[in-house]
């Protein structure tokens, strides 16, 4: 292992507490500076606690259609406040988890602004007054914060952000979720299961941008069926907050009139008062560009997560964390940016890795498609879950996977299987020929291979 044994980590969120432990289980003497709670938006903001609630919400769903299968129960209800309970016990435990892991593996925890003052210099404002750190190696992992758009800043009250939407006291009458990706289309999931009208409004001509167009197109039907209301290719142009509620403006010369808006369009690098101005660190509108082994432009001074704008996902970020971790004591890894599975918590699920049709187009890598529908399994007509789909994207001349779409049920489990085909070069044929237990929703990932090739079973 290298000779840097003094880490510097600054950020606690799932990127800066992965690469700490790392670090530390490497040899290195870390300390890990957070000026909230460890975990970052992720686990206390973000996807923990958004899919605790989503949790709640599906159980709901499941329980109001529980006589379909033979189950009798009373009149179904949702305690908002228990949910919220619940969530937020959730949130906590895992918090004590990390805290649990950093203390384990010996990561000094350090709660205050750290900012970077020079290369191997830390300087950390706390409640104890000013403290200076000497490193090795210091790993920049802040995150990022939720974009604003211009007329649309959220106030806690009637227009919220993604922080706002998650402390609501309630379950709103109508909500118009502006932004059509993730975040946007999982809160328009779960309040339009807990009975809320939802109104989602997306710039861009389908739900999920960059995602598989089929999928896209699916997920759509499936929020239809909901009574979700879609407004593609449109834009707010306008927000009107009233007395009970918001008239909001749409292009076209729509209107919509809802009691809150969720504004969800994406977010930005942070950097905070991590950056002091004699540390050299280049910033590029917003984010600290880094190489492929998370180096950013100063020696010894790495960056990882969403500060690097790179790819904005928990997962991503943590992977970020060990390379650096890694290199920093003595390895010599690069970021993998190919099997990056994005995931999708919606009802249906969407997930996918590598390749959609159009960006196999843009790269001029020829494929070859298969699907495979889940309405044509055994234990998807068991669970009366039968829509959506697998689709295998192979390269035509070597029968390599290059990307894998799934939208329905446990999408975001079956990519799994995907990731690990696209990140080894896995054929369409070596998939299909893997024994998939039966019966399984993962059958159609072998059969969409096998469709592939032109031999699907079932199809």
């Amino acid at each position: 292992m290298s000779s840097l044994q003094r880490i510097a980590v600054i950020g606690g969120g799932p990127g800066g507490y992965t690469a700490a432990i790392r670090a530390a289980q490497r040899g290195a003497s870390v300390v890990l500076f957070e000026r909230e709670d460890v975990g970052g938006v992720c686990l206390n903001r973000g996807c923990i606690p958004s899919k605790a609630l989503i949790e709640s919400a599906r159980l709901h769903a499941a329980a109001a259609e529980a006589a379909r299968f033979g189950v009798r129960a009373g009149p179904v209800s949702v305690d908002w406040k228990a949910a919220q309970a619940r969530k937020s016990a959730v949130v906590e435990r895992l918090r004590k988890g990390v805290e649990f892991l950093l203390k384990k593996n010996k990561v000094v925890l350090k709660k205050g602004v750290a900012r970077l003052e020079k290369p191997g210099k830390v300087v950390l404002e706390g409640p104890a007054g000013g403290e200076a750190f000497d490193a090795d190696g210091v790993i920049l992992a802040t995150g990022s914060r939720a974009a604003v758009i211009p007329g649309l800043e959220p106030d806690g009250a009637r227009v919220l952000d993604s922080d706002g939407i998650l402390a609501l006291d309630r379950v709103p009458a109508s909500l118009a979720v502006v932004g059509g990706g993730a975040i946007g289309i999982e809160w328009a999931c779960l309040f339009s299961a807990l009975g809320a009208r939802v109104e989602v409004v997306e710039i861009l001509g389908q739900l999920v941008p960059g995602s598989d167009p089929e999928a896209a197109a699916e997920l759509a039907r499936g929020l239809k069926k909901r009574k979700v209301g879609i407004h593609v290719s449109t834009k707010v142009e306008g927000l009107e907050k009233k007395p009970d509620g918001v008239a909001v403006r749409l292009s076209g010369g729509k209107a919509l009139s809802v009691e809150c808006v969720l504004v969800s369009v994406g977010r930005r690098p942070w950097t905070g008062d991590a950056l002091g101005s004699a540390c050299g660190v280049a910033v590029d509108r917003g984010r600290v560009p880094v190489d492929a082994a998370t180096r950013t432009n100063v020696p010894g001074v790495f960056a990882i997560g969403d500060l690097t704008g790179e790819i904005m996902l928990a997962h991503y970020a943590s992977h970020q964390g060990t390379v650096a971790a890694e290199n920093l004591t003595g390895g010599s890894r690069e970021v993998d940016r190919k099997a990056v599975p994005k995931c999708i918590f919606s009802d249906p699920e969407v997930a996918w890795v590598g390749y959609t049709p159009a960006e196999a187009e843009a790269a001029g890598v020829a494929v070859l498609a298969g699907s495979f529908p889940f309405r044509a399994l055994g234990r998807a007509h068991a669970a009366e879950e039968l829509g959506g789909f697998v689709k295998v994207l192979a390269e035509k001349e070597s029968g390599r996977i290059v990307g894998f779409h799934v939208v329905g049920p446990r999408a975001t489990e079956l990519v799994a299987e995907g990731t690990l085909a696209v990140k080894y070069g896995l054929t369409a044929r070596q998939l299909e020929e893997t024994i998939h237990a039966h019966p399984t929703f993962a059958e159609a990932a072998a059969e969409a291979a096998g469709d592939v090739l032109g031999i699907a079973v079932n199809k």
